[in-house]
């Protein structure tokens, strides 16, 4: 049987815990992040899908499950960033850009009806 020296084995050890363990601190470290900026729901879901895609690309076992799993993510976050930005786009077109507080305007109707989306 072979026998492999101290170094080498201390250094798979390490590749081994790295691997394995790198990924969660990676995600605790950016979750942490996020708590202490200033967040609404909108970054929060860009936030965990990434880590989400983080979690499955760092895995990097290169089945095709991994592989197809982080593209369905991937194409997850490009859509959910293109219905943003239309949303913003019929927004700005409807409300305008500005807020302006001139009474019977499109934006006091919104701000006076929901002051959430306000």
């Amino acid at each position: 049987m072979l026998s492999y020296p101290g170094p080498i084995k201390f250094l798979a050890r390490a590749k081994n815990f790295l691997s394995s363990y790198l990924t969660l601190i990676m995600c605790a470290i950016i979750v942490y992040c996020i708590c202490k900026g200033e967040t609404t729901l909108i970054n929060w879901i860009y936030f965990s899908l990434n880590v989400l895609l983080i979690c499955f690309l760092s895995n990097n076992d290169k089945k095709k499950g991994t592989l197809t799993h982080g593209l369905r993510i991937s194409n997850c976050i490009v859509f959910y960033s293109a219905v943003l930005l239309v949303g913003e786009c019929i927004f700005a077109w409807i409300f305008g850009v500005r807020a302006n507080e001139i009474e019977g305007s499109n934006n006091m109707w919104l701000k006076n009806t929901y002051p959430v989306f306000y």
